[in-house]
Parts: C-alpha cells; sequence; structure tokens
C-alpha cells in the first residue's frame, strides 16, 4: 500500500513525534511511505533519517486565517495563503498521480489540503483530528467551523479522533469511517527501566511557552506553594518566544512573586524522560489538550501527573479511574485547587496512584496498539472504496 502523509509543520511537537510513530510502524506492514511537510528541515527529518520514506516539501500553512493584527499584513497573509493553498493542492495532486498514491492521510485537524484531490480520485483520505476548535483555541478556521465539520464528513473521508472528546468536540458520532484511536506514545520494548529513581525537589512544566498550555495559572499556583516550600523548583521544559507577550506575562509573574531563583526556563530539551524521572510530579495545566503525550511519558516514568481537569487530561485520568477504581492523577480545575494539589504530592505517599498510572499507560497507549488499528482503518477503507 502507497500511503502519503500530509503534515503541517517538521517541527517538535506531539503530533509530529505521533506521526513519526505511526510511520515506522506502517513501514514494518511493508507499505511504501510518501510524507508532505512544509519545510525541508526540522525535527521530522532527524527522526526519520533511518527510514526508507520520501519527504516532499512546500510553502503552506494551516487552512486559518492569518494571525497578523495588522490590517495590511493580514490582507498580505490572507492572500499569500490562498496562493500557498492552491499550489498544495496541486501538488498533492501531482504526487498522487505520479506515485500511485492509495490513501492520503493528513495528520492534523486545521488543515484541509488533500481532502477535494483525493475526491476527485476516489481514493480514501484519513484526517487525523487532535485538536478543539470552539473551546479554547487562538486560530479561526477558514472559512468558518460549520464549513470544517461539513467537509469532515465528506463521503471518502475518513476520521481518526485521540479521544472521545476530540470525537464529540467535532460533532462526530463513533462508526466505520470516525474512530477514537489513542496516539501511541512509546513501544512495549522501550518501556523505561525505573524502579528506584531518586526524586528531586522540583516540578515539572512540560510544553510550548504560549496561554493555551496555562502556565500562568501555575505559576501563581506555585508562588503560594513556594512560600511552604521554599526549597523546591519549578522546572518549564519547551519552546518559547522571549519577547512575545505572554512570555513577558509569565516573567512578571515571577518577578512580582520573586521567583527569579525558583523558576528555570530550560527550553526544549532531549533527556525529557529523565528529567520526568526525578521530578516530583508533572503538571499539565493546558486548558484543552487534545490528548497529552506528556501525560502518558510522565506515567511511565513513574511520576505523579497534576492535571486539568478537561478534555484529553480529563479523560485519560476518568479511564484510568474506571479501570483500577482509583485515581491515576491529581485533578484541579483552578489555581486554588492546583496550589493545594502541590502541596499533597509533596505531603502524601502516592506509590499506588504511580503504580496504577504506569499500569494504565503501559496497557493502553503503546505504538503498536496505535499503528494496529490506524492500519485496519486504512484495509477498511480501501476495501469500501
Amino acid at each position: 500500500m502507497k500511503i502519503l502523509y500530509v503534515t503541517n509543520t517538521s517541527y517538535e511537537g506531539g503530533s509530529t513525534i505521533a506521526l513519526v510513530n505511526i510511520i515506522r510502524g506502517m513501514k514494518q506492514f511493508g507499505h511504501e511511505i510518501f510524507v508532505l511537510t512544509n519545510s525541508n528541515k526540522g525535527f521530522l527529518y532527524e527522526l526519520l533519517s533511518d527510514v526508507d520514506v520520501k519527504i516532499f516539501s512546500c510553502n503552506y500553512c494551516l487552512t486559518i486565517y492569518p494571525l497578523d493584527k495588522n490590517p495590511v499584513k493580514y490582507i498580505y497573509g490572507f492572500f499569500l495563503h490562498f496562493y500557498w493553498w492552491y499550489n498544495a493542492k496541486r501538488y498533492i495532486g501531482k504526487i498522487i498521480d505520479e506515485y500511485n498514491i492509495d490513501i492520503v492521510h493528513t495528520n492534523v485537524g486545521p488543515l484541509d489540503l488533500a481532502l477535494s484531490e483525493c475526491v476527485k480520485r476516489g481514493i480514501p483520505h484519513v484526517w487525523h483530528q487532535r485538536e478543539f476548535f470552539d473551546k479554547f483555541c487562538s486560530t479561526s478556521l477558514f472559512p468558518n467551523n460549520k464549513y470544517f465539520y461539513d467537509r469532515i464528513q465528506t463521503k471518502g473521508n475518513y476520521n481518526i479522533c485521540i479521544t472521545r472528546q476530540v470525537l464529540d468536540n467535532c460533532r462526530l458520532s463513533e462508526n466505520f469511517c470516525n474512530r477514537v484511536i489513542y496516539d501511541g506514545v512509546f513501544k512495549k520494548s522501550q518501556l523505561p527501566k525505573l524502579d528506584h529513581v531518586e526524586k528531586e525537589k522540583y516540578i515539572l512544566f512540560v510544553g510550548r511557552v504560549e496561554p493555551n498550555k496555562g502556565l500562568d495559572d501555575l505559576l501563581l499556583a506555585f508562588a503560594d506553594f513556594n512560600k511552604k516550600y521554599p526549597k523546591f523548583t519549578l522546572k518549564v521544559v519547551g519552546s518559547y518566544n522571549d519577547s512575545s507577550l505572554y512570555f513577558k506575562t509569565c516573567k512578571r509573574i515571577i518577578n512580582e512573586y520573586s521567583l527569579q531563583n525558583s523558576v528555570n526556563f530550560l527550553g526544549s530539551r532531549t533527556d525529557i524522560y529523565l528529567l520526568m524521572a526525578h521530578a516530583q510530579a508533572l503538571v499539565v495545566a493546558s486548558h484543552f489538550e487534545g490528548f497529552g503525550f506528556a501525560t502518558v511519558e510522565a506515567m511511565i516514568n513513574k511520576t505523579i501527573v497534576i492535571g486539568r481537569n478537561t478534555s484529553g487530561t480529563k479523560e485519560q485520568f476518568d479511564i484510568g479511574l474506571n479501570l483500577t477504581g482509583q485515581e491515576i492523577g491529581f485533578r484541579f480545575s483552578n489555581k486554588e485547587q492546583l496550589q493545594k494539589e502541590l502541596c499533597e504530592i509533596v505531603e502524601k505517599d502516592n506509590a499506588t496512584m504511580i503504580r496504577n498510572a504506569y499500569k494504565v499507560a503501559s496497557e493502553l497507549y503503546t505504538v503498536e496498539k496505535c499503528v494496529d488499528s490506524i492500519n485496519k482503518l486504512y484495509i477498511d477503507c480501501i476495501k469500501k472504496e
């Protein structure tokens, strides 16, 4: 089977890691893999350097309205987007025809470039839905949300939703064409061997420093926690723009509460598993996390997760509660609850929670399980078309 994957970025992020895991798995099934991205370098290329895939690149962006607030730049961006989209669609059609592609798989929701080209040629299009669009999203879908909801129900399109909450948010019902398949985070054979790792006095945050990730709430909660436990630090792992308004807001909180020596911005790191293993807890403060790679990664590294009780984080906690009869993480809904949970992880013995979380994550979120489910979808939709 020849599969073309279309993704919106080649840079580091959960969707890119998930895509690479899928591609590696599909290669093991013997499929011939092609990838289209909008850059000719980056994290994706590094991860696929040892995999036999053909990678194409051309200019395009998400099918959203321009983000620039300057009227002149907005109008320029609007027409530039159209120009890129038109050329990218033609390029996708050319790849399909030249390489006799059997299936096109778009890796993110707000990227409507391949569907029409697939419909024209009568081949299946698989659309990975990873995002929440009408709850907490800083982007606006083009031309509007209703158009998107209609598009994803086009005949010949098959949706993969990474959680049931994403399925509901996309206004879909689970059936032959719409399936819930959780991301594969790790291979069974690559589970970390961490039986006796000494915990250090720090709290960990992993994610880009941007408004929807909720770092500002964590900083405010940590400020109160730090008064009681001044020897603890907060380590922030993830990319950031130190000139952005949000980063400046976070720095203002740090300065206001005299946390300069207690909060460390580490940037992107390659030793995240090690940082997780030694952390007292990982805080997932995202307002609407699609799935939450970091949540699962912390669980398999035997670290407590304190997560906002919404979207994908809530779903993972709920699944764990249903399977084990006990909570597998600490939930919070506001800054006050978060501050309370930070104190709880220091003051209580959480060994049972750590064991349960590890058990649930290691059974449900394997790459093998994810890839098997997606491969079955490919086979089913090829038969149907």
